[in-house]
């Protein structure tokens, strides 16, 4: 049973970071560099519909096929007619090896479909005798509404370094 007390909340979102993805996921390949994950069936959706994706050199996963950036392009705009992306943003996240180095660049809507790896700067605020501010997420958000969260937060965009990135999320 719960106290309430201030530590509940961490254990909850411990528990609900370690859950396993609601479906099986496969590997996503570009360019032989895994680069995301996807539910086999959506995979075997986009093949059927002729999108440039195919099943990965000895079965392992899924592979873009194509031309990087207008294959991930074609696929992303495929999720989004289908009702199966975040809300469109015109905003293009890169794509990064497990190095780090960038293969592509993809719609921020439908990264988490493909599960792809995404950076992110965020903004902690101390007060003098440390404690941490933090701010409650709007109600209205896609992912998860309502939450404490730090004063700032945003996608690191293509071609942004963090340092741009933190400049343009934190502009009133």
């Amino acid at each position: 049973m719960s106290d309430g007390g201030p530590g509940d909340w961490r254990a909850a979102a411990r528990r609900a970071a370690d859950l396993p993805p609601a479906a099986p996921r496969a590997t996503l390949w570009l360019d032989g560099q895994a680069i995301g994950s996807i539910e086999p069936a959506l995979a075997a959706r986009l093949v059927d519909g002729g999108l440039p994706l195919a099943a990965g050199d000895d079965g392992l996963g899924w592979r873009i096929a194509g031309p990087a950036d207008a294959s991930l392009a074609i696929v992303a705009h495929w999720l989004h007619e289908q009702g199966l992306s975040a809300r469109w943003r015109d905003e293009r996240l890169a794509v990064a090896s497990a190095n780090g180095s960038v293969l592509a660049v993809v719609e921020r809507a439908v990264v988490r479909v493909l599960g792809i790896t995404t950076r992110a700067v965020h903004l902690v605020g101390f007060t003098p005798d440390g404690r941490v501010w933090v701010q409650q997420r709007a109600f209205d958000k896609a992912v998860d509404p309502g939450r404490w969260d730090t004063l700032m937060g945003g996608q690191v965009s293509a071609g942004e370094s963090v340092e741009q990135t933190l400049e343009r999320e934190t502009q009133i």
